[in-house]
């Protein structure tokens, strides 16, 4: 059964200017699957999602007769939790060499909830004479009863040790232990078209608190990146190169495609600097490449598709700018999709059909093929939609 989550102080905030009623609609706390109780032998062996929802987004999702569903599984296991050798705790580690869109891991996380603060809206009018930080502890300590009333009430004690051990920078803000934990570990995500209208019932959105998916460090090179499917209630991650045996798995937790002081930036709230390749190796010029590499990318696609081929005079020439790009971004670790890269082996499949070079025309479409369904069926995957029919 769904949780109302109740706080101790219900009555109206007194304000400088008045009373500020507090507003619906009021969330629900919901565990998917349903479970009859928090002991071990009650739990699904897929694991449980304590879900921070309204009652009509609650009510849409178990509208949908089966789900959740099982959980795929994976041929093998590859992963392996462990500390790491540079001083930042836990880490994740591949036990086997891992191919690009190759299926990572699949698990219900321990926690989904409303990004934005969605415990206590306060308009404008109503703190016009609370300062800005006077109004984040206010939001942060509701916050933080909401949260610990949820697993407090729904978390078994199993799940409840476990998250409680997850990474916190959030000591010194105000945040209190779990919602620190919370802001540390969330993972933004969709619901998608299969459940119409919830991403957009709060601003921000959703965000989820993964299991395995938490203890995954940062690089601004990532090894992997996830999606969500609501049919299964889990977080899905797919490697976006290949991963050798030992190596540990990193994803971004920022954009990788922004220059290097705004991705420093952005971690500065996770109390770490990056010291990946990229960010020890960063130039102005590395920085200008992030910042245009795909629209680069399919400018040259577009170019290959439609203006080339008009070229009766078209040499591998054309080639000479696009490779060298290809080869920095190998250099500057930007070689996965989300930069573009993706589209290389079209562009160069299609100037060597057009000059005629059989040999090099046979390679790129072959890699070409690969590249695509590869990409499909990791996207199909991640979503939990079958994009190849």
């Amino acid at each position: 059964m769904p949780v109302a989550l109740t706080f101790e102080n219900q009555g109206p905030l007194e304000l400088a200017d008045g009373k500020l009623e507090q507003l619906q609609p009021l969330l629900v706390s919901t565990l998917v699957p349903p479970a009859p109780s928090k002991d071990a032998e009650d739990e699904d062996p897929d694991g449980h999602t304590v879900w921070m929802t309204t009652a009509t987004s609650q009510a849409q999702y178990h509208a949908h007769k089966g789900w959740p569903f099982p959980l795929p599984k994976l041929p093998k296991n590859k992963l392996v939790v462990r500390p790491t050798e540079d001083g930042a705790g836990l880490g994740v580690f591949a036990t086997d060499d891992i191919k690009r869109y190759e299926p990572v891991l699949v698990e219900r996380p321990f926690l989904i909830y409303a990004q934005e603060n969605s415990v206590l809206p306060i308009p404008s009018e109503g703190v016009k004479e609370l300062s800005e930080s006077q109004i984040a502890q206010m939001l942060m300590k509701k916050s933080e009863e909401a949260f610990r009333c949820a697993i407090e009430q729904q978390f078994s004690a199993k799940a409840k040790e476990e998250f409680m051990s997850l990474a916190n920078s959030h000591l010194d803000d105000g945040s209190g232990p779990v919602l620190g934990i919370v802001r540390t570990n969330g993972f933004a995500i969709k619901f998608g078209e299969r459940l119409p209208g919830v991403d957009e019932e709060f601003r921000g959105g959703y965000a989820a608190v993964s299991r395995i998916g938490s203890r995954l460090n940062h690089s601004c090179i990532p090894d992997v990146v996830f999606g969500f499917d609501p049919a299964t209630f889990s977080m899905r991650f797919t490697a976006v190169r290949d991963i050798k045996a030992g190596s540990q798995i990193h994803t971004s937790y920022t954009t990788v495609t922004a220059p290097k002081l705004t991705r420093q930036k952005a971690l500065s709230a996770y109390g770490f600097e990056c010291h990946c390749r990229a960010c020890l190796q960063s130039t102005p010029q590395s920085d200008k490449l992030r910042q245009v590499c795909h629209k680069l990318t399919q400018l040259w696609r577009n170019q290959a598709i439609n203006v080339w081929p008009k070229d009766l005079k078209l040499t591998e020439k054309v080639l000479v700018p696009v490779l060298e790009t290809k080869r920095r971004m190998e250099e500057d670790g930007l070689d996965f999709d989300d930069a573009g890269y993706c589209f290389f082996p079209e562009i160069l499949h299609r100037v060597y059909k057009c000059v005629g070079n059989k040999e090099k025309e046979r390679e790129a479409f072959e890699l070409t093929r690969e590249t695509v369904r590869g990409m499909i069926e990791a996207a199909g995957w991640r979503s939990g939609v079958n994009l190849l029919g």
